[in-house]
């Protein structure tokens, strides 16, 4: 018995080299666009590291931004964020759609991110230790089932959840 194999290539019949060429560009172009909206830097695409340095120079020392102080706690109405409940649910990609996206297209970079920010090695940004570390370290109710459920069935939607809830808690001062 003869199995043939036909390469998809070999469908664009006059020059395959130069179709290839084409998706080749648009798949890196796509890469780079998602690691841009992602707020990655080249280095960091490219896979040379998974942590951002610090500025060597005084020159390239950002300045100090201005904070605004809240005097004013709202009221009523809508419940403040629980310094021990996950800040956004498994499934709330549309809170925000930056960091759904950059799942979506640019996953791996975006584990980086989240292990770059736990201060931890890259290639465990979709771990089940990562997600446990998390929980435990903001008192986030679960245990490692649950865990171990929620990465292995939903993997990129619980990356997405640890992402958003990390810049939920920069943005409260509370990571």
């Amino acid at each position: 018995m003869v199995i043939g194999v036909k390469s998809t290539a070999l469908q664009f019949e006059e020059d395959p080299k130069q179709w290839l060429g084409g998706f080749s560009l648009a798949m890196l172009l796509s890469f780079c666009v998602a690691g841009g909206n992602c707020d990655q830097t080249l280095p960091y695409l490219l896979g040379c590291g998974c942590r951002r340095g610090s500025p060597s120079t005084p020159e390239e020392q950002p300045e100090m931004a201005v904070t605004t102080v809240v005097t004013v706690q709202p009221q009523g109405g809508v419940a403040s964020a629980s310094r021990n409940m996950w800040q956004t649910g498994l499934m709330d990609c549309c809170s925000d759609c930056g960091v759904c996206c950059c799942g979506v297209f640019c996953f791996p970079c975006l584990a980086c991110q989240v292990a770059g920010d736990m201060n931890e090695c890259c290639l465990c940004g979709t771990s089940v230790a990562m997600r446990t570390l998390y929980r435990t370290r903001y008192n986030i109710p679960g245990s490692i089932c649950s865990d171990f459920c929620t990465t292995t069935w939903c993997l990129m939607c619980s990356v997405c959840q640890l992402k958003r809830d990390i810049k939920r808690r920069k943005e409260l001062g509370i990571f």
